[in-house]
């Protein structure tokens, strides 16, 4: 440790946070996208965090939604 000087200096408040989201786009088993109705738009499909996904809104690391994304992917 030492001295750091004349200032100015600045400071920030850190706090803790969701490290991402993944409550993304409705979809059907499938992994077609729908509507605000709930129906299929046709020819659009989603996988991963752009997708509903199975941890239903919260992202619990990098990579938990990989494994999602390849099955559908497939």
């Amino acid at each position: 440790m030492r001295p750091l000087g004349e200032g100015p200096y600045y400071a920030v408040t850190v706090q803790l946070a969701e490290l991402a989201c993944s409550a993304g786009l409705s979809g059907n088993t499938d992994g077609q996208v729908l509507d605000t109705r709930g129906r299929v738009i046709e020819g659009l499909y989603a996988c991963g965090n752009d997708l509903t996904s199975v941890f239903r809104g919260t992202y619990p690391g990098p990579g938990t939604t990989l494994g999602p994304a390849i099955v559908f992917g497939w």
